[in-house]
Formats: structure tokens, sequence, C-alpha cells
């Protein structure tokens, strides 16, 4: 019998169940989370999340230092007394959580996401011990980007100069989620040439990466994006930098992005984040070929929405 698993979590982990939940589904797992937002709940939200848990045969507890205060999130865990309970640390550090959730192992699925999938995998007995990333897909045979995006589930769709691109997800943490965009008919490749956004302010949503492609896609034959964003709160739409273990989240997150795939390479970068964390990111620029920062113009009549500021050859 397919083990089934409801996941107990802090809606600002959002990044994260979104691809875990995906990647549960890809192994042949039947996953239940919760997803109606306080003003949407029914009358019957509660009980439903009580069947939920009764009818499960496994609880993941996403283990963060929002979850521990959540209220939902408790009254979830006594509902589950009795079922098997697989903590997983997608925020902070094991000293931000409760001693009562240290009592059992808990796993830091922040130092390597794939590893740690694995090992859930066979713990669940589900039936694919083993799901591809998209660097996986990098490796195999040639692949579509719209071929990725039917495997890897979980894709945000843009619509530029009457043409159709796919943003697939790259990782996610407990605070941030990164994809790579680019044309659905294109081959699914490392690109040579692609701008980086980084987007930790503003409204959430993909408005900023439509606007960069507007402008990147006309200029460019070739075109990719890699696109990091987050971390949402949901109770207002909107990006929050908001404690010392989410911008360390966020930084990580920019660098990774930066270090997979711009290393060697030309960049735009096109930044809505705090200055702050952009000095962050300024340490992996020598690590490429040439790169050229962006600013936004908001609100500058008959001008592009972007002005390149800065272009440094780093070689």
């Amino acid at each position: 019998m397919v083990a089934s698993v409801f996941i107990s979590y802090s809606r600002r982990n959002q990044y994260f169940v979104e691809r875990l939940h995906h990647d549960l589904a890809r192994a042949g797992l039947s996953v239940w989370r919760d997803t109606a937002g306080i003003s949407s709940r029914s009358p019957s939200w509660w009980e439903d999340i009580r069947a939920a848990i009764t009818n499960c045969s496994h609880v993941l507890l996403l283990a963060s230092p929002e979850s521990a205060t959540s209220e939902t999130v408790g009254k979830e865990l006594i509902e589950a007394r009795g079922k098997p309970i697989h903590r997983i640390l997608v925020g902070g550090t094991h000293a931000q959580l409760p001693e009562v959730w240290l009592a059992a192992q808990v796993t830091d699925f922040q130092r390597d996401y794939r590893a740690s999938l694995h090992h859930l995998l066979t713990e669940l007995e589900a039936p694919k011990s083993n799901v591809a990333s998209l660097f996986d897909l990098f490796g195999g045979p040639p692949i579509t980007v719209e071929g990725a995006a039917a495997e890897l589930l979980g894709v945000t769709e843009f619509r530029v100069a009457g043409r159709r691109f796919l943003g697939l997800p790259v990782e996610s943490s407990g605070y941030t989620m990164t994809r790579l965009v680019g044309s659905a008919e294109a081959e699914l490749r490392r690109p040579e040439k692609l701008a980086v956004l980084l987007v930790f302010t503003g409204s959430q949503g993909p408005a900023s990466a439509q606007e960069v492609l507007d402008f990147w896609v006309p200029q460019n034959e070739s075109s990719w994006l890699v696109w990091v964003e987050g971390p949402a709160n949901p109770k207002n739409g909107k990006y929050e930098l908001s404690g010392a273990h989410v911008w360390e989240t966020a930084v990580r997150a920019a660098e990774r992005a930066v270090e997979q795939f711009g290393k060697g390479r030309s960049v735009d970068l096109f930044l809505y984040c705090p200055v702050a964390l952009s000095f962050a990111i300024g340490a992996r620029l020598r690590q490429m070929s040439s790169y050229r920062l962006h600013n936004y113009q908001r609100g500058v009549d008959g001008k592009p929405p972007y002005e390149m500021v800065l272009h440094l050859n780093t070689v």
C-alpha cells in the first residue's frame, strides 16, 4: 500500500513545501497539505485537517522558527499523536526549535536537499526513492524546456513577444525559490549567456520576472533568466526579509544562483533587493567573465524600464 503523507508547516516556508509536495508526488506518494489561507477557510476547515491526519500513514513536520510558533502546527501535532512524525529542518537552526521537537531526529534539508530527499523517500517506502532534479536533466538525453517542465512539475509560465517561456524549479529553501526560465521549445542546457534576477522586495509574484523578460528577450536571441525570489509574507503578499536566519538564507540563495549558473559566463544582473544584499553577492562577481548591472527606472516616462549602470570585465 502506498504511503499517504500529511505535511504540517508554516506558510512562511511556502516555497519549500511546494517543492517538496511536488517531489513526493513525483515519487508516487499521496500527499495532503492545508492550502487554505485564513480568509478562505471554510466552516469545515479544521475538520478537514483532522480527517487528513487520521487517514494519513505519515506526518512530515517542516521545522523552522516560524512553524515552532504556529498555533495551527501545534494543534496538528497534537492530533497526530501516535503517527510516525518525520521532522525536517527547513529554516533556521536546531537551536531555534522547541526542545520537544529535538527529542527525535531532525533532518536538516538545508545542507543537501537531494540526499535528504532520497533518505526520506526510503523511510516512507515510496514507489520511487529518487526523482530527477534539473541538474540531472542537464546531464541526461536531449530534452526541451517543455519536456523538463513535464518531468519537474511546479512550473511558472510566461508569454514574451508571442513566445512561451517556462520557469523550471532549480532549488528551494524555507524562504526562497530559484527558477531557470527559458523558451519552451529550446533545448535544455546550461546557458552561456543569461540574466539573473534577484527579487527580495516589493509585491510577491511573477510581475518582476515578466518585466525583465519583456526587456531582455528582444535583445538576445538565446534568452535565459535565473530568477530568485523570496521570502514572502502570505498575510500581505509582500517580500519581507525579517530575522537574521531569513537574511542568511536569502544571501545563500543569491550566491548559489550566481555560482551555479554565472561562473565563467557573461551575466546581466537585475536587482530588486536591499543594498546590503547586493553587497553580499559582490564576492561572486569575480567568477564571471563579465557582468552588467541594470537599474530599474520606475515611473520614468518614455524610457526603457532598465538602465545599464555598470559594465565590468573581470578577466
